[in-house]
């Protein structure tokens, strides 16, 4: 019974499957009485593991219960609900026959009952037993597949590989595919020195091949010793990379497992959600592992909405019609205004043949300063965008800027120190997340503010802010951000083509046609999480130049 009880809980019973039976071991602790009227311990794991095996051969029968049920076949999928609910009664096979009750329901109802409402319905695709099939691809956790190769697993197909993958390479030199497949067995043979050997000379080949650097980036980090650690580097380097809209997935992959070795689940995130969108073509080992993080992601989310009654509305898909029916506030001069009319109304209809000609003469007054206005001092385009921006958000960004994907301040010391380029870029995050937070930033940030790396800095964390919020904003706000876009990418643009200014024009391409879209469809949130995902990316790259 403690197996099935584990099992609904979620743990991996799945372990416990082909292993030694740990009951022998505990009956042997607790020294059981000579004349115990339970079964044999054989009997008992025999029991448990057949068990455990019949739930594993029906997990089929869950996953075609939601498929129809996702498509209003409640009426097939009730069955193989309920058979799987005969061997594995857990809370989600119990909400999903419940689920199908309420959708048949609901198909027996009139329209005007049924949808007089928009109200959710929630049908748990995942079960706790599905960790019985889940391989356990990484039950162990390396630093480094250095350290994995210490194992010895599969050495000897490794070496045979390596002899035909040489011979390969000595008949051509320049033959890419063997000299990629080669580099990769001695990443498995524990030898990242040759393995950078070999992948220096496919570069030369191939020198704009991203899947060449990945791994030159790989054998670069494999090479850390003790004291000499290169994880910074090798992050940088696939960081950089994986900015381009074409970094192949494996390179994501890569970069993504060694921000979780570090950790920097943060940073991780955002590669792992785009590998997830391509999830259907990755193999499967990795499929998995991607499927997992996100399910680590769900449960994160969860436990914030928990504690987070003012996030939970976000999430409803009732959300974007929720707001609409919260009272409005009055703001505090509007309340004065009410109160100074109540107070002085009496007085006022005395006064109203003066207060009459009084008007007349403000308005006379008004029109001239419409018509005449004062010079002013113009305003930077960034600057009137932060302006509005904190105007239409009077509480400020605290709790969003939370979550910034970057770090802004180094702790401990990196082997290679940031560029210049990638200070004043830092420097200009830095800034406005101060503003942004209302708390007065460091004097020394403004040592870097005549640069074009400090302004595309402070534009990119304000357009990322402005992305998180549900809050739409003014009418013209995104065309004033396409015209900043535009004045920075011309202002790159007469730069000389050094590696930073490639990278940013490469950023502010992919960007404009987006805040162009947004210019006519200001609501989008497909256009909206798009171009939050692509500065996420650009931030982290940039900084690290």
């Amino acid at each position: 019974m403690l197996w099935f009880t584990a099992a609904l809980a979620g743990y991996r019973v799945d372990l416990l499957l082909g292993k030694k039976p740990f009951l022998r071991h505990w009956l042997k602790q607790i020294k059981p009485p000579k004349n115990s009227p339970y079964p044999p311990i054989k009997e008992r794991v025999a029991v448990l593991q057949k068990y455990l095996q019949n739930i594993q051969k029906k997990l089929t029968f869950f996953d075609f219960g939601v498929r129809l049920s996702h498509f209003e076949r409640c009426d097939d999928g009730e069955y193989f609900l309920r058979e799987f609910q005969h061997i594995f009664p857990a809370r989600e096979v119990l909400n999903n026959m419940g689920f199908c009750y309420l959708q048949r329901a609901r198909q027996k109802m009139k329209s005007e009952r049924a949808y007089f409402y928009w109200m959710p319905l929630v049908l748990d695709v995942e079960t706790l037993a599905a960790i019985l099939k889940t391989p356990s691809y990484f039950s162990i956790s390396f630093k480094s597949l250095k350290q994995a190769a210490a194992s010895g697993q599969g050495e000897g197909f490794l070496k045979e590989a390596m002899i035909y993958f040489k011979k390969a390479v000595e008949a051509d030199q320049g033959y890419l595919p063997a000299q990629l497949n080669l580099a990769v067995t001695y990443l498995y043979l524990g030898k990242p020195h040759k393995a950078r050997s070999v992948l220096e000379e496919a570069h030369s080949n191939a020198p704009d091949n991203l899947e060449i650097q990945a791994l030159q980036a790989l054998a670069l980090y494999e090479q850390s010793e003790v004291d000499l650690d290169l994880w910074p580097r090798t992050v940088a380097r696939l960081e950089k990379m994986a900015i381009k809209a074409q970094a192949p997935p494996a390179l994501l992959y890569n970069l993504a497992r060694l921000l979780e070795i570090r950790p920097r689940p943060g940073q991780a995130r955002q590669y792992w959600n785009r590998l997830a969108r391509m999830a259907d073509s990755l193999p499967t080992p990795i499929r998995i592992h991607v499927c997992q993080q996100q399910s680590k992601q769900r449960q994160t989310m969860l436990a914030h909405l928990n504690r987070c009654p003012k996030c939970y509305h976000h999430w409803l898909e009732t959300a974007s019609y929720v707001q609409s029916f919260q009272p409005k506030k009055i703001s505090f001069l509007k309340k004065l205004e009410n109160f100074l009319t109540k107070a002085f109304q009496p007085a006022l209809d005395n006064w109203k043949p003066l207060v009459s000609v009084t008007v007349t003469a403000v308005l006379v007054v008004a029109v001239l300063l419409y018509i005449i206005p004062p010079t002013k001092t113009p305003i930077a385009p960034i600057d009137a965008s932060y302006i509005a921006v904190n105007t239409h958000n009077p509480d400020g960004f605290n709790q969003i800027l939370e979550n910034l994907p970057i770090e802004t301040m180094t702790l401990g010391f990196d082997e290679v120190e940031s560029s210049p380029a990638a200070q004043a870029f830092t420097a200009g995050i830095e800034y406005g997340q101060a503003v942004l937070t209302n708390t007065t930033p460091s004097p020394e940030l403004t040592a870097y503010a005549d640069t074009d790396e400090y302004k595309l800095g402070r534009w990119f964390v304000l357009l990322w802010t402005v992305a998180q919020t549900q809050q739409p904003m003014p009418i013209d706000f995104w065309t004033q951000q396409a015209a900043i876009g535009a004045e920075l990418e011309m202002r790159f643009n007469k730069r000389p083509p050094d590696e930073t200014t490639k990278t940013v024009l490469e950023v502010l391409t992919n960007l404009q046609p987006l805040l162009i879209e947004l210019k006519t469809q200001p609501n989008n949130r497909r256009l909206i999480y798009l171009l939050s995902r692509d500065i996420e990316m650009a931030m982290n790259g940039i900084s690290e130049l």
